[in-house]
């Protein structure tokens, strides 16, 4: 990350494999965003989100925030997470990731979402929309 022209700081594994897949579809990158100089992070939780930031807003790293709201915008974790965005962005998603991708339940593990994300038929119109937002 301390390489990237930009950083992109989601939650978990699966974001990143909805990210690639979406990427891809929209012809945004070949392969990997870092053919743009974008590196995706994976902070493992929204809880953790703020320790990344702290250490890319200290080394002036430009970031983009996928943000899932979980259905409560105004939630503390939200909170921590807008105080700390300076000059870079957020781009939210109202739900869920599987909820914005018309997935029922909750993907467990990356296996699942690679799984899901193999056929492009399940990428919805929602989620490439949140994509190109941040690319």
């Amino acid at each position: 990350m301390f390489f990237a022209n930009k950083v992109i700081l989601v939650e978990g594994e699966e974001d990143i494999i909805a990210i690639l897949a979406t990427g891809r579809e929209l012809s945004l990158f070949r392969e990997f965003p870092e053919e743009l100089g974008v590196t995706i992070v994976s902070t493992g939780s929204k809880q953790e989100m703020p320790k990344f930031m702290k250490i890319l807003n200290s080394f002036r790293i430009p970031y983009i925030i996928l943000h899932e709201l979980d259905g409560n915008p105004n939630s503390d974790d939200s909170r921590r997470i807008r105080e700390l965005l300076n000059d870079n962005r957020e781009v939210t998603i109202p739900l869920r990731l599987e909820d914005s991708v018309g997935h029922q339940g909750h993907f467990q593990r990356a296996y699942y979402a690679k799984k899901y994300f193999e056929n492009p038929d399940n990428i919805t119109n929602e989620f490439k929309e949140i994509i190109t937002a941040m690319f």
